[in-house]
């Protein structure tokens, strides 16, 4: 054996060591020796150092190789890499032995050439496959060789080209990798952060206790190799700090600890969260500002959302009521008609209203409120529950009504100076036929007594002719054939006086009847009739009322009082239409008229006045909307009417109009049940 090493002490060393254990074993200092001592005997094994002052130990095995192909040759390093066992296998060496050789590797090495050797000489077949089965070795070890640097090159691209700052630290915080999102991220290159301590690089002073106690921990708790969360300042090289979330992980590499770091700037997080948390803040200033009830039930039925408002108006406390149970959430009203229309929600998934329910309030008083129900749908289409939305009525009824009564008293004013007109006039020509009967009374009294008088001196044979002058002269000064021609037409105009007043009075009665809760079956003609003889004031003036009632027409269920109303409300706005264009010289005209129509009964009151302008047309029904001059309407007028007709009475209102020539209003009721 022939040992090569450019150490003249190590050389001996490893000579010794195998002339101790038999073998036959000389030295040389470099290549170039090597080979002369080669050249003048042949040797089984030669042991040479990769490292040689002149030629490196590769090109020694090659010149070996391919002079002397029968020597087998092992190499040896100090720089012991899986890439220098690959290279030396590649090359064609025996084997490879790392620095410093132990005696025992030596001696094995030495003990394997000579087995080979003996092997070879009974079966050289075997020393073939033995030399095939390394080159299957070598290509399966460059193949996993390729491999690990793919994989490596893979896990480089993908951590310098990751979204995150990737670091890697020692357990005394030295930085040992720094990828390219860290540069970003805090400005030092990886040359300028390899091997320094990463709190002077990344962290803040206000946050380097924060950070040093996170990284001491996961050092003592190293064992259990957790991964830990933390949200700490960063800082750039340039002093600008901003917030991150680092993701710190011990990973157990040898007998060594290393930790790796992964760095996200949450910057726009952390904003984003800022204001989310001010919208939802604000939301919840919004739902607690709102005037009105606004509770959410999810589809389990549980209560989601309960505002201030809801806290006021029930009694119940937000605290208390969510997350449980809507149907135990203590308000006290009307359940069984919450259920029923909570019901029907649960079919259609439409919004549905409530109508006016009775409730309790927290003062033990009985009040209304007004509620709907509407779909709350998810992001995805899916139904998430539903929202209750409502206010209390109570007071807003009341005013409903007081406006409905100010506005009666408001019809009531304008027709009280007519009506009493109405009633003046015929109660005034009945005065003067009274007072004419008294005068002529005496008068006629007079001429009795006379006429009494010449009745008994006939019958007593003896009339002194004083007393026929005295006739004469009576019945020349009372001229008694003119009373006997006037006292009878007095007394009739008297009569019919009487008569006209008696049928307004009748109107009066019949127009201003209580009204019921419910509704009750009249006759809509004659309702109709003593509408217009109560307006025939506004009216008479300005137009001729033209009728056509259908005489075939069956009783139909309404407020008697509040459809009095709707057409008082209707022939009053008429006559106003007609006589803001009245031509003196022609009187306009109020057409009113009814007719069944299958299930529904059709009331058309038309006038020849101005018109609607088409700007307004869809305004007329608003309330406190009016055209007429301040102090002449109040514009409840319209907007009643259609509450009446279509809320009270399930019926439509609606107008046919053209400017200049007249508007006629249509009014459709169903006749309901016999």
């Amino acid at each position: 054996m022939l040992v090569v090493d450019d150490d003249p002490m190590l050389c001996q060393m490893l000579a010794e060591t195998l002339r101790t254990a038999g073998y036959l074993a000389g030295t040389a200092l470099d290549g170039s020796e090597a080979l002369r001592v080669l050249e003048s005997e042949e040797h089984s094994l030669v042991l040479v150092d990769i490292n040689l002052p002149t030629s490196s130990g590769i090109e020694v095995l090659y010149a070996i190789r391919d002079r002397f192909p029968t020597t087998d040759v092992v190499l040896m390093t100090g720089d012991p890499t899986v890439q220098t066992a690959v290279d030396a296998i590649r090359v064609g060496a025996f084997d490879y032995l790392t620095k410093p050789v132990s005696t025992s590797e030596l001696l094995l090495v030495a003990e394997r050439v000579f087995q080979l050797r003996n092997l070879e000489s009974s079966n050289k077949d075997l020393r073939v496959a033995l030399r095939e089965h390394n080159r299957l070795l070598e290509r399966l070890v460059t193949k996993r060789t390729e491999e690990l640097q793919r994989s490596e090159e893979r896990l480089r691209l993908i951590v310098e080209t990751s979204h995150d700052a990737f670091l890697s630290i020692n357990q005394h915080g030295t930085v040992l990798d720094w990828n390219l999102r860290a540069t970003k991220f805090f400005g030092w290159t990886r040359q300028e952060a390899l091997s320094c301590p990463v709190w002077e690089l990344i962290v803040p002073p206000s946050q380097r206790d924060i950070f040093c106690k996170e990284i001491a921990f996961l050092s003592a708790k190293a064992a259990e190799l957790r991964s830990r969360r933390v949200e700490v300042l960063a800082c750039h090289r340039n002093g600008c700090e901003f917030p991150v979330e680092m993701s710190i992980s011990p990973v157990k590499w040898d007998h060594d600890l290393l930790i790796s770091i992964f760095v996200r700037d949450i910057t726009q997080q952390k904003e984003a969260d800022r204001k989310l948390e001010l919208a939802h803040e604000q939301t919840k200033q919004l739902l607690a500002a709102l005037p009105s009830i606004l509770i959410g039930i999810d589809q389990h039925g549980r209560v989601t959302m309960w505002n201030t408002v809801a806290e006021t108006t029930f009694g119940i406390s937000e605290s208390w009521v969510l997350g449980r149970a809507f149907y135990l959430s203590g308000i006290q009203w009307d359940w069984n008609r919450v259920r029923d229309t909570l019901a029907k929600f649960q079919k259609t998934h439409e919004r549905v209203s409530l109508g006016d329910i009775k409730y309790t309030t927290p003062a033990g008083k009985d009040g209304l409120l007004g509620f709907s129900v509407s779909p709350i749908v998810s992001s995805t289409g899916e139904n998430a529950g539903l929202l209750l939305f409502g206010r209390d009525i109570t007071e807003s009824r009341t005013m409903e009504l007081q406006l409905r009564q100010a506005q009666k008293l408001e019809a009531i004013g304008q027709l009280a100076a007519g009506i009493a007109h109405e009633i003046n006039t015929p109660i005034q020509f009945v005065g003067d036929n009274l007072r004419f009967l008294q005068e002529t009374f005496g008068e006629l009294s007079e001429l009795i007594d006379l006429y009494g008088i010449l009745y008994s001196k006939l019958k007593e044979g003896t009339v002194p002719t004083s007393l026929y002058h005295r006739i004469d002269k009576v019945i020349a000064e009372t001229d008694a054939n003119y009373l006997l021609e006037e006292i009878p037409q007095a007394t009739a105009q008297s009569l019919d006086g009487i008569e006209r007043v008696a049928s307004i009075v009748r109107a009066m009665k019949e127009f201003s009847h209580p009204g019921h809760k419910r509704k009750r079956a009249i006759d809509l003609n004659k309702a109709i009739s003593s509408a217009i003889t109560v307006s025939r004031n506004e009216w008479k003036y300005v137009a001729d009322v033209a009728v056509d009632l259908d005489s075939d027409l069956p009783p139909v269920p309404v407020h008697a009082q509040e459809f009095n109303q709707v057409i008082l409300n209707l022939i009053i706005n008429a006559a106003h239409a007609i006589a803001d264009v009245q031509n003196e010289d022609k009187k306009g005209i109020i057409t009113i008229s009814t007719r069944r129509d299958g299930k529904d009964v059709e009331i058309r009151i038309g006038d020849t006045g101005t018109g609607i302008p088409k700007e307004i047309t869809t305004k007329i029904f608003d309330p406190f909307f009016t055209t007429k001059e301040v102090g002449k309407g109040t514009g409840q007028g319209l907007a009643i009417s259609h509450s009446v007709i279509v809320d009270k009475h399930n019926g439509t209102i609606g107008f046919e109009t053209d400017v200049g020539k007249g508007t006629t209003f249509i009014l459709r009721i169903p006749l309901g049940q016999s």
